[in-house]
Parts: structure tokens; C-alpha cells; sequence
């Protein structure tokens, strides 16, 4: 009886003790994916001449920390575009601008494809791997050729598995306010 009831106590304050610790490892997950880069599309547009055909997007970081080596890349196309750093956004480092060309060679131009996705990859201060990811849609003109066009509306975010323990060292490091 004694033994059952020791371990009726312990499960007890085990459960209790979960509960008193959940908010500070939650309060720590928001403080460090507060301070992290968010790269997103903040603009997007195209130039149509004839056959040739540039998509220009405006990257801006609204996050508070800068994001190194971005790479911006689409599905079904050879090149991509790679900026150093995009600094957070306020005056001074408002945009970063690229841009793809499509020619009437441009496998994005002339098939029809089933998922087509633009990645935006950059690391954070800490080296670790953010991708976000928009859908490209196509839509098929009068001379056969297909229009690639990017929907910013629903973006996908994958980002980077942090333990608690790293999170905690790199919110002491870190002298940004939160």
C-alpha cells in the first residue's frame, strides 16, 4: 500500500511539475522564432515582350535578424539567383530585387507541369536551414506557350529542428530585444 501511494505521489508531482515547466519551454520556442529572418515575397511582377517573358520579385526580410546565402530557385528552370545577405527591413535594407528570364526554350514555357514550386532558401545567424516555398501556376497563351505565375498567397515555411537546450545558449548570445 505504501509503495502504491509513493508512486501515486510521484506520478502526481511528475504531472505538475510538466505543467510549471510547458510555459517556460514554450515562452523560449516563441522568443528564439521571434528573433529568427522571415524572408518573403513582398512584391512580384512581370515583364511580357513578345516571347520573352521576366518574372522580378521583391524579397524583404521581416524578420529581426539578417538571412545569409539565399538562394532563390524555380522548379523546372536552370537558374537561380543567390543574394549574400537580406538585412531586416527598415530604412536602408528595404528590398532585395532578382529576377528570372523565360525564353520560348524555357521548360517552364513550354510544358505543362503538375507542381511547379519557387524555393526561397537562407540560413539564420546560426547557420541552420530555413526553406519557404510558393506554387507556381501556369496559365496557357494563344501561341501554346505557357505564362509561369507565382501565388505568394499560401506560402509553405519549413524550418529548422532546434533543441531546447541550443535555443536556450542562443537567446543568451543573441543582445536582441524581444
Amino acid at each position: 500500500m505504501e509503495l502504491a501511494l509513493t508512486i501515486i505521489g510521484l506520478i502526481i508531482s511528475s504531472i505538475a511539475g510538466w505543467f510549471t515547466v510547458l510555459p517556460y519551454i514554450e515562452k523560449t520556442r516563441r522568443n528564439f522564432e521571434s528573433i529568427q529572418p522571415k524572408v518573403v515575397i513582398g512584391v512580384n511582377y512581370v515583364i511580357c515582350s513578345g516571347a520573352q517573358y521576366t518574372a522580378i520579385l521583391k524579397l524583404h526580410n521581416i524578420g529581426k535578424t539578417a538571412a545569409y546565402k539565399v538562394k532563390v530557385a524555380m522548379d523546372h528552370h536552370l537558374e537561380e539567383q543567390i543574394v549574400s545577405v537580406i538585412h531586416p527591413l527598415h530604412p536602408g535594407f528595404n528590398e532585395y530585387e532578382v529576377g528570372f528570364e523565360f525564353g520560348q526554350s524555357s521548360p517552364l514555357r513550354k510544358a505543362l507541369f503538375a507542381e511547379a514550386f519557387l524555393r526561397i532558401t537562407y540560413d539564420d545567424l546560426w547557420n541552420y536551414r530555413h526553406e519557404i516555398t510558393y506554387l507556381i501556376g501556369q496559365s496557357r497563351r494563344s501561341d501554346g506557350l505557357f505564362d509561369p505565375q507565382i501565388h505568394t498567397e499560401k506560402p509553405t515555411l519549413k524550418r529548422p529542428k532546434v533543441s531546447f537546450l541550443k535555443m536556450q545558449k542562443y537567446l543568451k548570445e543573441t543582445t536582441i530585444n524581444t
